[in-house]
């Protein structure tokens, strides 16, 4: 179980994990080797499982987003891994539902989402795909803070 200074820990990574312990143990108001005991603690059992930027897609030259699901009627888990591989694949979602898998990927543009769908379609096992093109990105996955 988490406690409350663990809660904030992790909102506050998630908000920026690039500050110093130093920077962050002032903004929660705990001690900097505290913070440290329980970054080690929490990144040992696995509920930190590392750091990473927040980027931009937009910015970087990938404006094209999409959610594409996909119909997978057999060895749904290794089609999945198949797809991993694939340049554009942001995130692969085993669910339940009318598919049995959704992808988030980003592409420069149409014509290469269009190479990329092609080459989705050429891995066996996959049967179908539906895409939904991003016009807006209200909330990112990535803005989540368990508190």
């Amino acid at each position: 179980m988490l406690d409350e200074t663990d809660r904030r820990i992790l909102g506050e990574l998630c908000r920026s994990s690039k500050g110093s312990y130093r920077e962050i143990s002032r903004r929660l108001s705990i001690h900097p080797a505290t913070l440290i005991s329980r970054v080690e603690r929490l990144e040992s059992r696995g509920i930190i499982r590392g750091y990473t930027a927040k980027i931009d897609y937009d910015k970087v030259g990938y404006g094209f987003l999409a959610i594409v699901e996909l119909t997978i009627p057999k060895k749904v888990l290794e089609t999945q891994n198949r797809l991993r591989s694939l340049p554009g694949v942001l995130g692969i979602y085993d669910v339940t539902g009318d598919t049995d898998s959704i992808l988030f990927v980003a592409c420069k543009n149409t014509p290469e989402f269009n190479k990329l769908i092609k080459k989705i379609h050429e891995i066996p096992g996959v049967e179908k795909t539906n895409t939904h093109v991003v016009l807006n990105v209200i909330k990112d996955p990535n803005e989540f803070v368990p508190v």
